[in-house]
């Protein structure tokens, strides 16, 4: 089996830091179809505007059909410009719908329409899930469990304790398990680090400048080893063999993970 990684790096940090993380997971991307050795594989996308695409071609069939799935924050204007994205890869097959990453079984039933099985997809997505829209944990009592992240969160100006905004992203991950099992989760994400190790570091890491650009726009960095065991508790076994960390010491501020059931 084949697989092309067309790109455009768009990333915050520097394009010579952006590309090597891309390499990464373009490296990641294919030992995963080298372990999987199917024969036969939809992609499912979850960027935001399709500028990072995959297109590939397998060895016993003349396509792959390549499904891109747009954060539903995005809206209208962002599916128009997947559109063209994809069509500039030269991806001859997609799909590009609306999406909710906090509404799984939509997505589901929307894919079934289009004649779709959503466990036949591999799942890839980047930077979203500290991107989702935030509704507070139903029937959770505040201190329901014991914070562990020292990032500060918000919604519309009203603070997000700790211990509730890690509830809020096991219920997030955990909504994704049954539907990721046949060939699992591939994710890119950013992280805060705990503030101490920030102020030591301060001309080593990036991690003020993610701090405020995401915590004043309403999103949800938390430090990595939390968000691996938040997806841990919600049932998604982080792969070690696909796993990669940048910059790859305890100052990391993203991950590359791959989750199965």
């Amino acid at each position: 089996m084949k697989f092309l990684l067309k790109y455009s790096a768009d990333l915050s940090t520097s394009n010579r830091r952006g590309f090597a993380i891309w390499d990464a997971a373009t490296a990641v991307f294919w030992n995963i179809f080298t372990w999987s050795s199917r024969t036969t594989l939809r992609v499912e996308l979850l960027w935001g505007n399709a500028q990072w695409s995959w297109w590939g071609r397998t060895s016993t069939k003349s396509r792959v059909e390549s499904l891109n799935t747009i954060y539903a924050r995005l809206g209208l204007v962002a599916r128009r410009v997947a559109k063209h994205n994809l069509r500039k890869a030269g991806i001859p097959n997609f799909h590009v719908i609306h999406g909710d990453i906090n509404r799984p079984a939509q997505l589901a039933s929307d894919l079934e329409g289009l004649g779709l099985d959503i466990h036949d997809l591999l799942h890839v997505r980047s930077f979203l899930d500290h991107n989702r829209p935030y509704s507070a944990p139903l029937h959770y009592a505040r201190g329901g469990r014991k914070a562990r992240s020292k990032g500060a969160f918000a919604h519309f100006g009203q603070e997000i304790p700790a211990d509730e905004l890690e509830e809020n992203l096991v219920r997030q991950l955990r909504r994704w398990a049954p539907y990721v099992g046949r060939f699992g989760l591939l994710a890119l994400e950013l992280h805060t680090l705990p503030p101490e190790l920030t102020a030591a570091n301060l001309d080593k890491t990036p991690a003020v400048a993610y701090d405020g650009t995401h915590g004043f726009s309403d999103q949800y960095l938390v430090e990595l080893p939390i968000f691996l065991d938040c997806a841990q508790e919600a049932g998604l076994h982080a792969d070690q063999r696909f796993q990669c960390k940048f910059p790859p010491s305890e100052l990391a501020t993203v991950s590359i993970n791959f989750f199965t059931t």
